[in-house]
């Protein structure tokens, strides 16, 4: 008696059918598979590749124009445009490929199997470009990074403007010049919130720094006007008070003019013979911006009140310059008749120290620093001897030529430091 393999007696051992071989239709699906397969790789290298190198090239263009990224990844998209059509054109052929005849599934068999490979290859030469450029490419995070920071910074700004408007208006002040600057603050940041993931670093610093410039103005609004506003009821009577002073201290210009007369020449002095008149003017002006001052604050309306309060402090500074003009001019002028050769001398100093600066440790001034200073030193040296020859010198025309002189040698010390 005989056992088969489960160990029964008198059961024979059946033999296993052969599997049927695959159909020429389950094969052309298979060659489909494996098609489709590469080409979702192929899609998806090129729509990740292609997205970062598009980045690249707007975020660093001065690197991707020395850098073989551009080109290199132009090349692989080109190919892979002309595959995916390929391979769009080709399932369109056979669609549905269940529903062809034959022949036509084992031409769609071969057509699958010809582009497979090709796409393959295309696919390992995409990873290739990645293994290589990945780290160049890294850089576009690094950037973008920045740019969102750069951006962060910019909100921040813009929100604390935001905060100090609000802490404004919760404390009971309402002025337009605050609201507007706000506003203007707020849409410029949400506009460069909006473009920031398209800008440079170099770019988004600009607007950037247009937004801070904004917020930083809407911020000193938000918070100086309530601060003024509150100082109003101390202001006003010290303004009042400061046109007294002032009213008394006004008495001497005529003294300084009879004495400008006197002891110097028109040239010297012409330019200030209305003082009296103006000085008048100004602060009967004053004490009329003073009266509306008071009212305005009284009304309520610290806008405007504010607004006269800059006037008023305007005319009481150019009141205080006329008033101390002629006193200034009459001391000026006496100490340059007393004692020309001092205010040489000074200009002489300056015109040293800036030679020694610019010897800059060798035996000679290097262009263009020697010519700038030996102008200098030749018109120096002319109006050493300005004051000669002169019954009724023009003191006053000196001090403007020796002023001007040292604010050129100034200049020219500020642009050879600047240059170094």
């Amino acid at each position: 008696m005989s056992n088969d393999w489960t160990g029964r007696p008198g059961q024979a051992r059946r033999p296993r059918r052969p599997a049927p071989p695959p159909t020429p239709l389950a094969l052309a699906q298979e060659a489909r598979a494996g098609l489709q397969e590469q080409f979702y790789r192929v899609d998806q290298f090129q729509s990740d590749i292609g997205g970062t190198v598009k980045l690249y090239a707007e975020l660093l263009p001065e690197r991707s124009a020395r850098t073989g990224v551009v080109p290199g990844w132009a090349s692989l998209d080109e190919q892979a445009t002309e595959l995916i059509v390929a391979y769009l054109e080709l399932l369109d052929r056979f669609d549905p490929l269940e529903e062809c005849t034959p022949a036509q599934v084992l031409d769609a068999t071969y057509g699958y199997g010809q582009l497979t490979p090709k796409l393959g290859l295309l696919g390992n030469d995409m990873e290739g470009f990645l293994d290589r450029f990945g780290p160049e490419l890294r850089r576009v995070g690094e950037v973008r990074q920045r740019v969102e920071n750069r951006l962060a910074e910019a909100a921040a700004k813009v929100a604390e403007a935001e905060n100090a408007w609000r802490s404004m208006t919760d404390a009971g002040f309402q002025f337009d010049a605050a609201d507007q600057a706000v506003v203007r603050a707020r849409v410029a940041g949400r506009k460069l919130a909006a473009a920031g993931g398209q800008l440079t670093p170099d770019k988004v610093d600009e607007g950037a720094a247009v937004v801070e410039k904004l917020a930083a103005a809407a911020l000193a609004l938000a918070t100086d006007l309530p601060r003024r506003a509150a100082t109003l009821r101390h202001r006003i009577p010290s303004l009042a008070t400061r046109i007294d002073a002032l009213q008394t201290r006004a008495e001497s210009v005529p003294e300084s003019m009879r004495a400008l007369r006197r002891e110097f020449s028109a040239a010297n002095w012409d330019d200030l013979a209305h003082r009296e008149t103006e000085v008048t003017a100004l602060l009967a002006r004053g004490r009329d911006q003073v009266h509306e001052l008071r009212r305005l604050h009284e009304a309520g309306n610290l806008t405007a009140a504010l607004s006269a309060l800059d006037e008023v402090e305007t005319s009481l500074d150019d009141a205080t310059a006329l008033v101390d003009g002629p006193r200034e001019r009459l001391r000026l002028l006496r100490t340059l008749r007393d004692d020309p050769q001092h205010h040489y001398d000074a200009t002489r100093f300056r015109l040293r120290d800036a030679r020694y600066l610019l010897l800059d440790g060798k035996s000679a001034v290097a262009q263009p620093w020697a010519g700038r200073l030996d102008t200098a030193a030749t018109e120096l040296i002319a109006l050493e001897s300005f004051l000669e020859g002169h019954h009724h010198p023009d003191y006053w025309a000196l001090h403007l030529r020796l002023e001007a002189l040292n604010a050129r040698l100034r200049t020219l010390v500020d642009d050879f430091r600047a240059a170094h």
